[in-house]
């Protein structure tokens, strides 16, 4: 939050806000968003399919494991398993 809102040039605060009020959603919930987006576009990837979803999830910025499955089935309706066994079918995009 700190590097958005020196980006912004504002301060924390007022980045937070703007957020909260245009999002609907805390930088968190925004940020969680794209991660979430940004894995599975890298599931859909074939260049990664040699790593597995948490070196994934690391890779865009989740610290653990827990979080990560929370904020992905949140977004999802799925879990990541479910997710990668959908795309191997071809359900998910």
């Amino acid at each position: 939050m700190d590097k958005l809102a020196e980006l912004l040039d504002t301060d924390r605060y007022s980045a937070s806000q703007v957020i909260n009020q245009e999002f609907d959603k805390s930088f968190y919930e925004l940020l969680n968003d794209y991660r979430v987006q940004e894995v599975k576009i890298l599931l859909n990837n074939s260049n990664h399919l040699n790593e597995s979803v948490i070196q994934i999830a690391y890779s865009v910025g989740f610290s653990n494991r827990v979080s990560f499955n929370k904020a992905f089935k949140k977004r999802t309706g799925m879990t990541p398993t479910e997710y990668i066994n959908g795309v191997k079918r071809g359900f998910n995009s």
